[in-house]
């Protein structure tokens, strides 16, 4: 598949879950923000909605649209839980021309649910969810997996990541399997829920999709 028609293919179907979900006239209040990052959660009843810098965070339904008050917030991999009721995502300062990193669980209200990391100097990537309370990230590219119940790892679906230059499944408690190895850094990496479609960009080298 062509990259620009896989690329058109993606904004026809969002806008079709925009149509579908009536969502487009709260985004639409957005409108003298420069929007860039659209996530849209798994039941389709609301959007995540960024500004081109990450550093704005919007949830929008079909009555209303949040602005969550965070002011170190950083958007870029946020991820909603399984049932649409949660986001994983970034906070980000900067001092001294160090940033520090920080997770945090936040509900479809824009309050935080949960502290995961407070801070931290070292970089922080939001991978996903494994089930309604079970989440995964990249500290320093180690894989870090935490219950926020506190509870059994729950494994409802597999997860996929990628560290440098190579792709991986995990999906269960046992060692990450790899599925592929690039010639370089893999970015922009994305699938559908059932795994059954990867896509990802590798850098200065061409798009990659996996059936």
């Amino acid at each position: 598949m062509n990259y620009k028609i896989f690329f058109i293919y993606c904004i026809l179907l969002f806008y079709n879950i925009l149509l579908s979900a009536d969502i487009y006239s709260s985004i639409n209040s957005l409108k003298n923000e420069n929007l860039f990052l659209s996530n849209p959660s798994p039941d389709g009843n609301f959007i995540a909605v960024s500004n081109s810098n990450y550093t704005s965070l919007h949830i929008a339904s079909d009555s209303r649209i949040i602005t969550v008050p965070i002011s170190t917030i950083n958007s870029f991999h946020c991820k909603w839980s399984p049932d649409s009721k949660y986001l994983l995502v970034k906070r980000s300062s900067y001092d001294n021309k160090r940033r520090r990193d920080g997770l945090i669980v936040i509900d479809v209200n824009g309050s935080v649910s949960k502290v995961i990391v407070e801070e931290t100097m070292e970089n922080i990537i939001p991978l996903g969810w494994t089930g309604a309370n079970t989440i995964h990230y990249l500290l320093n590219n180690s894989l870090f997996t935490l219950n926020v119940k506190n509870k059994d790892f729950e494994w409802d679906s597999s997860l996929l990541y990628s560290i440098d230059n190579k792709l991986y499944e995990k999906a269960d408690n046992k060692e990450p399997q790899l599925l592929y190895e690039a010639k370089a850094m893999i970015l922009n990496l994305d699938y559908t829920a059932d795994k059954n479609l990867i896509a990802f960009e590798v850098y200065g080298h061409k798009t990659i999709i996996i059936k």
